[in-house]
């Protein structure tokens, strides 16, 4: 692998879809769109890009040794073709870069950097001292990256916060989280009972029932926030009261068939990328999506 597509490959381009919650204040909170604000979305994608491949640098330093016994040895820096201290320098200039440009391009620049600097704090605390063990922790912090980058967008574009709006994606962020780490507790039951390894097999067992219990109540939490949402005086002058409230059943749908989906996962790989490619799954979000634009062209009216 050359270098220059070993420094690719660890800043994870395919994972970049996830900086998409920065552009979604436009769609839950913004009345109208411009021109310029598409432009302004293109420079909040860019620079929650470099943060975030920031911290993917230094996650994969501080994994790298673990990623050598595992199924990640593709990875640049557990290969060896990039250096722990090439990787360092790289992380602190792609974060001085973003740091740099929300002073340039943004007109919160204060608020913005402050929201950049958390989210690359908390991060570079989860990987250096392995804070992922930490079950409950662990789970918060990676969850927290999505209503964070929601909020950056909202400060970035001058916008009044949903609060309500970050209380839903926080919770729908540890539920889907929370459906992976099952995933994985009931694929590895699965390879223990192969094995017919006894004390595993408890252990196991233990942790799959944990993470059903924890599902459960983030499941109903995830419900209940999307409903509070809704309800939101600023929701409600955005999209509407009434039609937008029938977005509440595919909404519960996917999270009661996420649920079902996650349980009857036990080979198959991540639940949280495997939902991409189920057509259940994109007919619901299809649905929900109509509902939505149906609702708010009916309240421009």
């Amino acid at each position: 692998m050359s270098k220059i597509k070993s420094f690719i490959a660890l800043i994870r381009p395919k994972q970049w879809v996830k900086n998409v919650f920065v552009i979604l204040p436009f769609l839950f909170i913004a009345n109208e769109i411009s021109l310029s604000d598409l432009i302004t979305g293109i420079q909040m994608l860019a620079i929650f890009i470099l943060a975030a491949s920031s911290v993917y640098c230094f996650n994969d330093v501080y994994d790298a040794p673990k990623d050598r016994l595992e199924n990640r040895k593709y990875r640049p820096i557990a290969m060896g073709s990039i250096r722990p201290l090439e990787a360092q320098i790289f992380s602190t200039i792609l974060f001085l870069s973003s740091i740099t440009l929300c002073f340039k391009l943004s007109t919160q620049p204060l608020y913005c950097t402050s929201i950049i600097g958390f989210y690359v704090f908390i991060n570079f605390i989860y990987s250096k001292y392995g804070l992922k063990k930490h079950s409950s922790i662990g789970l918060m912090i990676v969850a927290s990256g999505f209503p964070l980058r929601f909020l950056f967008g909202t400060i970035f574009l001058n916008l009044d916060i949903s609060y309500w709006a970050l209380i839903m994606l926080f919770y729908l962020s540890l539920f889907l989280l929370a459906g992976k780490r099952l995933s994985r507790a009931n694929q590895t039951a699965h390879q223990y009972q192969c094995a017919s390894a006894q004390s595993e097999i408890k252990d196991s067992k233990l942790e799959t029932e944990f993470w059903k219990n924890i599902l459960l109540i983030l499941g109903a939490a995830s419900i209940s926030s999307y409903l509070a949402f809704l309800a939101d005086n600023k929701t409600q002058q955005h999209w509407g009261n009434s039609i937008s409230m029938f977005s509440l059943v595919p909404y519960s749908i996917f999270i009661l068939n996420y649920f079902e989906f996650v349980m009857r996962q036990e080979n198959e790989g991540d639940s949280t990328e495997n939902i991409t490619n189920n057509a259940g799954f994109l007919i619901l979000g299809i649905i929900w999506g109509i509902i939505m634009v149906v609702s708010r062209l009916n309240q421009s009216q």
